[in-house]
């Protein structure tokens, strides 16, 4: 009854009979982050790829190649609070290309065939959001090959995904002089422990990813025999602040960075005296730097300092009858109205050891992209500006491919490059070694760029 109807049923044929895609980046583009060198790119940068078809029985089915690059940034599904659900998405951009279609050149592509289609993307002078996989939100870059196939054939297009990391072009700036961090426990009551006073100065508050923020502690004040056996601990710790743009507090603060640096051995701290600590805390290279204009999130960091003075008892001054006698009375009345006071012998005679905060110290910190005397350009705009026309805001193109032989050879560090004086007075640089694509003899490989489709 189907076939009288609609005629008769061509076979359908599973995406994996037509070909097998993936996306190649070279590796000469962009920047290398992290141990594993992954490459990111940022505004003004250009990369350049390949997409690779394996082709396999019933390829000659294709109708067209489709390559697009797009940027999203999602706020993801999350419960706010009884019955309120929040959620938002929205698309950065999307830009799309031919990189076939069937000519007189290429008129179907070949069972068994191998075919390489270059691409070539250049990013505009726009600062988007960087690539984040957060808790409540997440920012890609994708690009996203698909053959398509007329639906006679098969229900779906085979498809690839290749995500690209990017990294918006932040400065690092000099402070003119270096800035002395108030102390935010002054004003309240001088703690008895100890009559020492703290000082931070930092020479520097914007740092770029993998490097090390540094600051100065200086401890001054005089100090009695029963202070001297303390110790001192100062824990600098560096937190990452996430708030939506809609929001006026943050959806979430996280510490991404701490070390603590413990002072023993106090009796070496002169009367009256001032020492002064160089510490450090390292900043991963992988983190997402600091930025203000994201339409969904905002994301900035702080640097929290905190001195502690703390004590312990050494475990081989215990009297054993003396620990023994404490543990049963607390055992035996852990109720009492005095089962505090209890709890305190208890942790005296444990050996536990006890901290107590004397200064705290925060500032904002701006994690950057650029090295200091590095500057983005007065031509870069943050994408938000054109929220209210997003039509008018650069977007990501395709360009016509570069070809090896037009440009200079790649520099090899172990060698200069071996230009001939004579050949090039004359226009003709062809002694000069230019790399070569090499094809494997086990399956036929065919390159096109994107001039020729």
């Amino acid at each position: 009854m189907m076939d009288l109807l609609f005629g008769p049923r061509k076979d359908i044929v599973d995406p994996s009979a037509i070909a097998t895609l993936s996306i190649e980046l070279l590796p000469e583009f962009g920047w290398s982050i992290g141990k594993d060198n992954q490459r990111a790119f940022g505004p003004g940068t250009i990369f350049q790829g390949f997409v690779v078809v394996k082709c396999h029985e019933f390829s000659e089915r294709a109708s067209c190649l489709h390559l697009v690059f797009q940027g999203v940034e999602v706020m993801l599904t999350f419960d706010s609070g009884p019955g309120i659900i929040r959620s938002e998405s929205n698309q950065l951009f999307r830009s799309s290309i031919f990189l076939w279609k069937p000519t007189a050149t290429l008129n179907s592509l070949k069972p068994t065939k191998t075919y390489k289609f270059k691409f070539t993307v250049q990013m505009p002078l726009v600062q988007f959001p960087p690539s984040m996989n957060h808790e409540y939100y997440r920012c890609t870059y994708s690009l996203i090959a698909r053959l398509d196939v007329p639906s006679d054939y098969c229900y779906e297009p085979v498809i690839a995904f290749s995500h690209i990391k990017y990294i918006p072009l932040t400065e690092t700036k000099l402070l003119k002089a270096p800035i002395l961090l108030p102390d935010l426990k002054k004003k309240k009551k001088a703690s008895s422990l100890t009559t020492l006073t703290t000082s931070v100065i930092l020479h520097s508050v914007e740092y770029v990813s993998g490097s090390t923020i540094q600051a100065t502690v200086s401890l001054k004040g005089h100090l009695n025999a029963a202070q001297s056996s303390n110790d001192v601990s100062i824990v600098m710790t560096l937190y990452q602040v996430s708030k939506f743009n809609v929001d006026t507090e943050p959806i979430l603060v996280n510490a991404v960075a701490t070390q603590t640096h413990v002072i023993r051995n106090l009796s070496e701290y002169s009367s009256n005296g001032e020492k002064k600590y160089q510490l450090t805390v390292p900043i991963d290279e992988t983190l997402p730097p600091s930025f203000k204009y994201g339409m969904v999130m905002c994301l900035s960091y702080k640097l929290k300092i905190k001195v502690y003075i703390q004590k312990s008892q050494p475990a081989d001054k215990l009297n054993t009858t003396t620990l023994s006698t404490e543990i049963g009375k607390y055992s035996a009345d852990n109720s009492s109205l005095n089962s505090n006071k209890k709890r305190t012998n208890l942790r005296k005679y444990l050996g536990l050891s006890w901290s107590t905060a004397i200064a705290a110290f925060e500032t904002p910190i701006v994690i950057a992209t650029l090295d200091r005397g590095i500057r983005a350009g007065d031509e870069l705009n943050d994408y938000s500006i054109y929220q209210t026309d997003k039509n008018c805001m650069p977007r990501p193109r395709f360009i016509k491919s570069e070809e090896y032989q037009d440009v200079l050879p790649i520099y090899d560090d172990i060698r200069l490059p071996s230009y001939s004086k004579d050949a090039c007075q004359l226009g003709d640089c062809s002694s000069i070694a230019h790399p070569t694509l090499s094809t494997p003899k086990s399956k036929p490989l065919i390159i096109y760029t994107q001039g020729a489709v």
